[in-house]
C-alpha cells in the first residue's frame, strides 16, 4: 500500500512538472514606446481625477474645491531616458527630511 501512495505522489509529480512547460505564447514584437505611452495617458488620468487628503493621508476621489494631484504643487515630475524610450516620472512628496551635509 506504501508503494502504491509513493507511486501516486510520483505520477502526480509528473504531471505538474509537465503541465508548466513553456507554452508558446512569446511576445516577440511588442512595442514598449507605445505602451509607455498607454501608461502615462492613464498615469495622467488617475492623477486628474483624485487628490491627497491630509487629514486621512490618502488618495481619494476628486471632490469640489480640491486640488487634483496634477496640479498639486508637491507632485515632481522628471523626464526619464531608458532604452531610447522617454518616460515621465511622478513622485508626489508628502513628507520631506532636510539632510545637512557638512564637509
Amino acid at each position: 500500500m506504501q508503494k502504491l501512495k509513493y507511486i501516486f505522489y510520483f505520477l502526480t509529480f509528473c504531471v505538474l512538472i509537465y503541465s508548466c512547460g513553456d507554452s508558446g505564447d512569446e511576445i516577440v514584437d511588442f512595442d514598449h514606446e507605445a505602451q509607455a505611452i498607454i501608461d502615462n495617458d492613464s498615469i495622467v488620468k488617475f492623477l486628474k481625477n483624485n487628490y491627497y487628503n491630509s487629514t486621512t493621508k490618502t488618495i481619494d476621489s476628486l471632490l469640489s474645491g480640491e486640488t487634483p494631484l496634477f496640479n498639486d504643487v508637491n507632485l515632481i515630475t522628471k523626464d526619464v531616458n531608458q532604452f531610447d524610450i522617454d518616460y515621465k516620472l511622478y513622485v508626489y512628496v508628502i513628507n520631506q527630511v532636510g539632510i545637512r551635509i557638512q564637509i
